[in-house]
């Protein structure tokens, strides 16, 4: 019990010496150190913290032995305190770090997502900080959200310049407009050399053509997917039945609708407002999926006819000399089909890439003989 009451009044004269630290930050507003006083700040916001969890130890050993807790109140009131001085001085350090990188560094550089997350962020917060500190804190609290306040107000000019579909007939343009050297090192271009330059008083023209290379972008990645699914799509085979020489295409339905579904999605391309830059790539994906239609259409025409003869009319099949004799018209049809199934049975599996096939009129030309 004596270590107890020992160690509890140690504990009250180190509340004493907490409090008068956490009471001289109200006089602290050292601009030029915010990094010290952001370590200084957090160093004392945790002995704060680790007095709070001494406390509560020595009212638990109070506990123990049935005697009455002793209050520790002023320990909430400076932990309350010393809050939003250490979100100050936090938020401060965090800025002269971000504000070197976003007005000096190259503007592609940093992360613009979470620039904007961080900045309308921490205004807020540091209007509810400004409710809460006094004398120079206050003040710094105030400009450093009066910063913040007007670095918001370049966020405009950064998305245009950060848009990923710029190309280099955008950028014709906004050379045009601003009347920026063509020559200009566009991948070190920084906040400030565009503020120096005036750049803040083209932004309705910059907006327009940014947004215009952002809604060609859209269409660009559009084709770029279709190319990536068209360019490595393969035609799939399986034997006409187990143990058969001759195959036929696995699944039919699925190229059909996805050649469809693509088609489809060229149209409404082919109409859009933004597909100039891209009317090439269209035309070509146009073109070259009307020869994949034909290709299946002549494909499966001709599939379907060898799967309803071969059972009746395929060397593989027993008695099918007897069917061919009684069946003569039918037979020689079959003849035809199954000479030029034999031989796409033989090739095609070899280089099975839809578009390659598809660009083989000759042997589609087979095919619709066939059908």
């Amino acid at each position: 019990r004596e270590a107890l009451v020992r160690h509890r009044t140690q504990f009250l004269d180190k509340i004493k010496e907490l409090s008068a630290s956490v009471d001289t930050w109200n006089l602290i507003d050292g601009v030029d150190d915010v990094h010290d006083n952001a370590s200084a700040v957090k160093a004392i916001a945790d002995m704060v913290k680790e007095a709070m969890d001494e406390g509560a130890k020595i009212n638990k050993d109070e506990r123990l032995i049935q005697w009455a807790e002793t209050p520790f109140d002023e320990l909430e009131v400076m932990a309350s305190t010393i809050q939003p001085y250490e979100q100050l001085w936090n938020l401060a350090n965090e800025f002269s770090h971000h504000y070197a990188l976003w007005m000096f560094g190259p503007i592609f550089a940093f992360n613009l997502e979470e620039m904007e997350k961080w900045i309308p962020q921490n205004v807020q917060l540091l209007s509810i900080v400004l409710q809460k500190v006094a004398s120079g804190p206050a003040l710094m609290a105030a400009e450093l959200q009066q910063r913040l306040e007007e670095f918001q107000r370049h966020m405009p000019l950064i998305r245009c310049m950060r848009v990923t579909g710029l190309r280099d007939r955008h950028w014709t343009k906004i050379f045009k407009v601003t009347g920026l050297a063509p020559d200009l090192d566009k991948s070190q271009l920084t906040l400030e050399q565009l503020l120096g330059m005036g750049m803040s008083s083209y932004l309705p023209q910059l907006i327009e053509i940014t947004d215009i290379a952002s809604k060609e972008a859209v269409l660009e990645k559009t084709l770029d997917k279709l190319s990536a699914m068209w360019s490595a799509m393969e035609l799939e085979f399986r034997p006409w039945r187990p143990g058969s020489k001759s195959m036929i295409l696995n699944d039919t339905e699925e190229i059909t609708n996805k050649v469809d579904d693509t088609i489809l999605k060229i149209q409404t391309l082919s109409v859009s407002a933004y597909v100039r830059p891209h009317q090439e790539r269209v035309l070509y994906w146009a073109q070259n999926l009307q020869q994949v239609q034909v290709l299946m259409d002549a494909w499966i025409e001709t599939q379907s006819k060898y799967v309803y003869l071969a059972p009746l009319f395929s060397a593989e099949v027993l008695g099918a000399e007897v069917i061919m004799r009684q069946m003569p018209i039918e037979g020689n049809k079959f003849i035809q089909v199954d000479a030029v199934w034999h031989k796409i049975s033989e090739e095609v599996p070899k280089m099975p890439r839809i578009l390659e096939v598809a660009g083989r009129k000759a042997l589609i030309s087979e095919l619709k003989e066939a059908s």
